[in-house]
Formats: C-alpha cells, sequence, structure tokens
C-alpha cells in the first residue's frame, strides 16, 4: 500500500453567500445593488451584511437555482500541488454534476423537513437562493486521474479539501437583494482514505450545514 502526505494542511471550508453578478444569475437571478446593506456584527458567519428591517420569517417558500460552477472553479489545485504524470486536479462535468446535486439535496432535506416549500414562480413569499461555488481545493489528484496502475494503493489524506462558495439571497417579488453573506467553516483533520465518495460526503456536510444556517436565519426572528 502507498500512501501520499497531506498536501494542504489545515484546509479550511469556506462558504460565502454573495456574488449577484456571478454566472448563478444567469438563470435570471436578482443583480445586486450597491447600497442598503448593512454589515451585521457577532453573526454567527464569518462576515454578513443583511438589509436592515428585514423580516425573514414572511418567507415560506423557496426558488433554488441551480448551483453554479464556473470554468475557473474546477481546477482544484491548492497552492503548491505537485502532481505526478498524468494525475489532474480539473474537476470535469460528472463531478459537477454530482456537487450541483448534492447541493440541491441538502437544500431540499434540510428546509423541506423544517416546513419550507420549494417553488420554480416566485410568489409573495418567496425567497430566492441563487448559488455559485468560488473555489474548490483537493487534498489529491481527482480519483480517476491516479496512476493507480503504476502506483498502486491507496491514498490517504488529512480530510477532502476545501471549498468556497456564494450566492444572493432575494425577494422573489421585488428581486431586491437582502444579504450576502461570507461563512468561513474547517474541514476534517481526520486522516482517511481519499477519493471520489469520501470527497462527495465531505461537500455534502458542508452543505448541509449552509442549509442549516440559512434555515436557523429564516427562522431567527
Amino acid at each position: 500500500m502507498t500512501m501520499r502526505a497531506l498536501r494542504l494542511n489545515g484546509a479550511i471550508l469556506l462558504a460565502a453567500i454573495a456574488l449577484c453578478g456571478s454566472a448563478a444569475a444567469q438563470q435570471q437571478a436578482p443583480q445586486s445593488i450597491a447600497g442598503g446593506l448593512e454589515r451585521v456584527q457577532g453573526s454567527k458567519v464569518a462576515l454578513a451584511y443583511l438589509r436592515p428591517g428585514t423580516d425573514w420569517t414572511k418567507y415560506r417558500t423557496i426558488l433554488l437555482k441551480t448551483l453554479a460552477v464556473p470554468a475557473n472553479a474546477r481546477n482544484a489545485a491548492p497552492p503548491g500541488a505537485v502532481t505526478e504524470f498524468g494525475e489532474s486536479y480539473m474537476l470535469n462535468d460528472s463531478d459537477v454534476a454530482q456537487l450541483q446535486s448534492a447541493f440541491a439535496q441538502s437544500m431540499h432535506n434540510v428546509l423541506g423537513n423544517a416546513g419550507y416549500t420549494f417553488v420554480t414562480t416566485p410568489q409573495s413569499d418567496t425567497l430566492i437562493v441563487a448559488p455559485e461555488i468560488k473555489q474548490i481545493y483537493l487534498n489529491a489528484p481527482t480519483e480517476s486521474s491516479r496512476l493507480t496502475n503504476s502506483n498502486p494503493g491507496m491514498t490517504l489524506s488529512q480530510g477532502g479539501g476545501s471549498i468556497t462558495m456564494g450566492a444572493v439571497l432575494a425577494d422573489g417579488t421585488t428581486r431586491v437583494v437582502l444579504g450576502e453573506v461570507l461563512d468561513r467553516k474547517y474541514g476534517s483533520n481526520v486522516w482517511g482514505v481519499n477519493n471520489s465518495a469520501s470527497n462527495l460526503g465531505d461537500a455534502r456536510q458542508a452543505f448541509d450545514g449552509w442549509a442549516s444556517d440559512l434555515k436557523n436565519k429564516l427562522q431567527s426572528e
């Protein structure tokens, strides 16, 4: 069995709800505005800009845009990464589709179980959520690119890596932006097998956390 050392120490899991003018906005996501949002001090997330006076409890339906994964976010190589011949950190279309499906499933599970309904047409009580992945760092090359024949064995790492995500929150009727948030979460420090399944599991855990954070915000007032 061959072991590969961790290539990114202290991997940080990041999430940012922002980026209104992003690729996610191409699906008729609301446009960002420069004014009207204020920094929230002492927020659970690392950085939050919210529209003062917003009644978050009025939102009972969610219009969830497809998670956007732009081309520049598909290169998941961490700083200083060194690959062996043929290895790559580039996510393919299948990887992206799995992330999109996992994110949607987390949102539907967490918010759906809390009594929220998902819609495709905005209503008076609809919150629009337009998410986008900004950066992914993997602690090992993608499993499909590893040279298992010339270098057989099991790839181990201290967690799967890190992910940075963005989205915009807006009112479904007015399309006014209600919040932009930056959240920072930390990945697991536990050493284990690194493969596509374990990396997707890490992503699901992060998506579940972000969905829970949104649920808690909608129920906080």
